[in-house]
C-alpha cells in the first residue's frame, strides 16, 4: 500500500505540474486578450475624440437599407435625435428637419457609383431649434477593400438662411 500511495503522489504532482503548465498559459491569453481590449478602447476614444472635434455632423449608414450605424455628437446637438435613438432605424424615418428625400437620392446615386468619387448637394433645412439652416451634404462610400459597408454622410450647416 506504501508504494501506491507513492505512486498516487506521483500521479498527482504530474497532474499539478501539467495543470499549472495549463494555468500559465490561460493567464498568458487572458493577458494578451485584455492587453488587445484596452488598445481598442482607447483607439475608439481616439476616433470619437476625432469626430467630436468637428463642427459637422457624421453619420453612417448601412448600405442595403439605409439605417444608421453611428450618429456623431453634432448630428445629435444639429437636428435633436439621440444616437440611441437614430441607431438601428431608417434614416428615412427620423423626424429632423432635413430634407430626406434629396439626401436618399444622394445616398443611393453614391451606392451606384463604381468611381468611389464623394458626391455633394447643398439642401436648406431647419435644425432641432426651428431655425433655418443651410446644409451641404457630403457622402461617400464606406469601403472595407472593395466591398461597400456603408455610406458616410458629412453635413455641414450654416446659419442664418
Amino acid at each position: 500500500t506504501n508504494e501506491e500511495l507513492q505512486s498516487t503522489n506521483e500521479e498527482l504532482e504530474t497532474m499539478n505540474q501539467e495543470l499549472q503548465a495549463m494555468n500559465d498559459e490561460l493567464q498568458s491569453s487572458s493577458n494578451a486578450e485584455l492587453d488587445h481590449s484596452a488598445t481598442v478602447v482607447d483607439r475608439n476614444a481616439f476616433v470619437e475624440a476625432i469626430l467630436g472635434s468637428l463642427r459637422a455632423g457624421i453619420v453612417v449608414l448601412s448600405p442595403a437599407d439605409l439605417h444608421v450605424q453611428m450618429w456623431s455628437d453634432w448630428a445629435q446637438e444639429q437636428w435633436g435625435v439621440r444616437a440611441d435613438e437614430a441607431m438601428g432605424r431608417s434614416l428615412t424615418d427620423l423626424d429632423i428637419g432635413l430634407p430626406l428625400a434629396e439626401v436618399e437620392a444622394l445616398v443611393k446615386g453614391v451606392l451606384s457609383d463604381d468611381d468611389q468619387v464623394p458626391v455633394e448637394t447643398e439642401v436648406d433645412a431647419v435644425d432641432r431649434r426651428g431655425r433655418p439652416v443651410h446644409v451641404r451634404v457630403r457622402a461617400t462610400a464606406l469601403r472595407v477593400g472593395e466591398a461597400i459597408e456603408g455610406v458616410v454622410l458629412i453635413l455641414d450647416t450654416e446659419r442664418g438662411v
